[in-house]
């Protein structure tokens, strides 16, 4: 699993974007044909609610017995009410409208996703503008410590310490399973979100 993470994680920002392109056609053209097979049953299940009406012939011989089963001659169907012939009408006709829909929010799924992923991978040299913060000890000068209470009851608050990235969620620890005890962060930790709100 780790050589996976490691292999997506080093894909280069062309492959990633074919990726996510390629996972959103796929997830859309699945979204479709379930909506068209849903769609479909609804509709047959209308048709199935009005009975048919058929007439059966059969054979007979000299005597006028019966051969064979017999067999249906003219199949009509009862007429559909309006409501049902409307509801019928909405049901053909919305995979036809859907599928712009669907195709639409897969692809701004996937910008959305490859541009997380190009930022994340940014690669900090390029930058414009820089600004380094060092967590600093200035001896003999007064040290001062900011205490921050934060949710922890657990019913419906809960709060992250520690994520895998800044402000994140993933690899986070929860101060409930820490025990709720004082934890010390430092100035440039507490910059980056190390602490996560999970209200």
């Amino acid at each position: 699993m780790e050589s996976v993470k490691r292999c997506w994680y080093n894909m280069s920002l062309r492959k990633a974007l074919v990726c996510y392109v390629t996972a959103a056609a796929v997830l859309a053209l699945a979204l479709c044909a379930i909506t068209s097979n849903l769609c479909d049953f609804l509709v047959k299940e209308i048709y199935e609610a009005y009975p048919e009406t058929v007439e059966k012939y059969y054979l007979t011989n000299e005597r006028g017995e019966r051969l064979g089963d017999g067999s249906y001659v003219g199949r009509d169907f009862v007429p559909l009410s309006a409501k049902d012939q409307r509801m019928v009408d909405i049901l053909r006709a919305f995979p036809g409208v859907i599928i712009p829909v669907y195709s639409a929010l897969c692809i701004l799924a996937a910008a959305l996703l490859f541009y997380r992923d190009k930022l994340k991978k940014f690669r900090g040299e390029k930058c414009t503008e820089r600004h380094e913060y060092h967590d600093i000890v200035r001896p003999g000068k007064k040290r001062v410590l900011i205490i921050k209470q934060v949710a922890g009851q657990g019913a419906m608050y809960d709060t992250h310490f520690f994520a895998n990235e800044p402000s994140g969620v993933e690899g986070g620890r929860s101060i409930i399973d820490m025990g709720n005890m004082p934890i010390l962060v430092t100035p440039n930790e507490y910059r980056d979100g190390i602490i996560r709100s999970m209200q």
